[in-house]
């Protein structure tokens, strides 16, 4: 493990992979896509940083940090480096925390604050796959024996988990990473964009608005791809079709209970009632309202179909 002086952190990271990084190179990190990082990386792309996000984070970093010291009676450190992994170079990570605990092990801390509708992903023994890939990430760099994760929930609800070494894992995680960096950003040679919602998302930020009345020329390559979709939608269809067949039969064998039990099956079918507001009838008995209260806003819909 290398330590580098920290200067541009955000600045050092289009150097290599850091720890943030590593769930959207496994392809597990559901805001980001594997091309939208790779843009980053070679500098075609940047996302603007909300320097509030960064203030507050720092605060809330230390109140983290220090509430896992007063619970576990280990007292931990800042690492005011880069780290960088000598083996693999482009593996770089900004730790949260360090120590070494009562056994002489070293161990990373990696501190965290999220809302209170985040609370269950982090019941019982769970914990986000993003972290855990953070963590791992950290591990492969120190090689410190193993690392802590503390969290903050809805401002007071504190917990934290310990993340053991794992060498299938932190094999998979060099593997993926080091062909990210080696046969995409170092080749320039883009991922192939898939079919993640983050994806959809970057695909329509970097592409808000279409030109009125523009076409263009489809390939070969296209038509291979929507032979491909009509095939999978009539998949689709006949899945969906037999999904809702084996529902049927359920239903029709509860008839009006609610509650259906078998094993560890809980099958539920409740009544439920919702007041809709009736944007039409609205808009033709109160125009002027209407017009007053609603605001134009743009968006591109992507659309498939045969014309003859």
């Amino acid at each position: 493990m290398q330590k580098i002086k920290i200067t541009d952190w955000l600045e050092q990271r289009r150097l290599g992979i850091g720890g943030s990084d590593a769930a959207t190179v496994l392809g597990l990190n559901p805001y980001k896509s594997r091309l939208q990082l790779y843009l980053e990386k070679i500098g075609e792309y940047s996302e603007k940083v909300d320097n509030r996000f960064v203030y507050w984070g720092s605060l809330h970093e230390d109140m983290v940090a220090q509430e896992f010291m007063r619970q576990t009676g280990l007292k931990v450190r800042r690492n005011n480096h880069i780290l960088m992994n000598e083996e693999y170079p482009f593996m770089l990570g900004n730790i949260d925390r360090e120590s070494i605990d009562n056994e002489g092990q070293h161990f990373v801390l990696e501190c965290k604050t999220t809302n209170a509708w985040n609370s269950k992903i982090w019941d019982g023994e769970k914990i986000p796959i993003t972290t855990i890939i953070q963590v791992v990430h950290y591990l492969i760099i120190t090689n410190y024996d193993y690392g802590y994760i503390a969290v903050l929930i809805g401002g007071n609800d504190f917990r934290f988990k310990k993340i053991e070494r794992d060498p299938e894992l932190e094999r998979m995680v060099i593997n993926q990473e080091n062909d990210f960096w080696v046969n995409n950003v170092e080749k320039r040679i883009p991922p192939a964009i898939d079919g993640s919602k983050a994806s959809s998302d970057f695909l329509l930020k970097t592409f808000p608005d279409s030109i009125p009345d523009s076409t263009f020329d489809l390939n070969h390559e296209d038509r291979i791809l929507l032979k491909d979709r009509e095939k999978f939608i009539t998949e689709k269809k006949t899945i969906e079709t037999k999904i809702q067949t084996i529902d049927n039969l359920i239903k029709e064998e509860m008839e009006d209970n609610e509650i259906g039990i078998l094993d560890n099956y809980k099958v539920s079918w409740k009544s439920f009632f919702q007041n809709r507001f009736q944007t039409k009838s609205f808009k033709e008995e109160h125009p002027k309202l209407y017009d007053l209260y609603s605001k134009e806003s743009s968006s591109r819909r992507f659309q498939i179909r045969k014309v003859s």
